[in-house]
């Protein structure tokens, strides 16, 4: 009888195994969001191309975290580790961002648009910044790259050329509309120059 109950049962086990390893797709369209677009494809996760090769990090929240950072992004701070193993320390206001990376200065101006999207120039981690990031574009210098990446919305990714380099992307996930402006803006800069 005992066995009987344990054969009836391992369907039922097996059934359970397969429903829970299934990956789960985000439902619903992105976030409409006037500084930039997100992408629901990529879950929570920020991909693209950045100075230093590729980037696949994951956002929980306010926190950043994967191979190469582990960041807490907080009450007008973004701190942690960096791509270097070093540390990050950075305050940030609506049209600002200062701190250290690395033992090195880091400071943005950064202008958010009413009509959507931002402006941001400085000087981040010793590398000249100076671009645009809108719902539909991303263009300008970012560490040792130009950037010129149009939204494609088939693909849900900025997609482009950066110089030097040649193809590149980038995909947001929908976590950082809930953001401030200049808290994306900043965390986007340092991820695409490899801080």
């Amino acid at each position: 009888m005992r066995g009987s109950h344990l054969v009836a049962l391992l369907p039922c086990v097996a059934l359970l195994a397969c429903a829970t390893s299934m990956p789960v797709e985000p439902a619903g369209p992105p976030p409409v969001w006037k500084l930039a677009s997100a992408s629901v494809a990529t879950g929570n996760d920020i991909r693209g191309t950045g100075n230093r090769g590729p980037i696949s990090e994951s956002i929980q929240g306010r926190s950043i975290s994967g191979s190469r950072w582990d960041l807490v992004v907080s009450g007008g701070h973004l701190r942690g580790i960096g791509n270097s193993e070093e540390g990050i320390d950075i305050s940030i206001t609506t049209d600002k961002a200062e701190g250290m990376v690395h033992g090195i200065s880091f400071s943005a101006s950064i202008a958010i648009e009413p009509a959507g999207g931002a402006h941001v120039s400085g000087s981040l981690v010793g590398s000249k910044v100076d671009f645009t990031i809108t719902p539909q574009a991303i263009n300008g210098r970012i560490g040792s790259a130009m950037y010129n990446l149009n939204w494609n919305p088939d693909n849900q990714q900025y997609d482009g050329q950066m110089a030097p380099g040649g193809n590149a992307f980038l995909k947001l996930p929908p976590v950082m509309a809930t953001w401030s402006d200049a808290e994306v803006v900043t965390v986007i800069a340092l991820l695409l120059i490899g801080a």
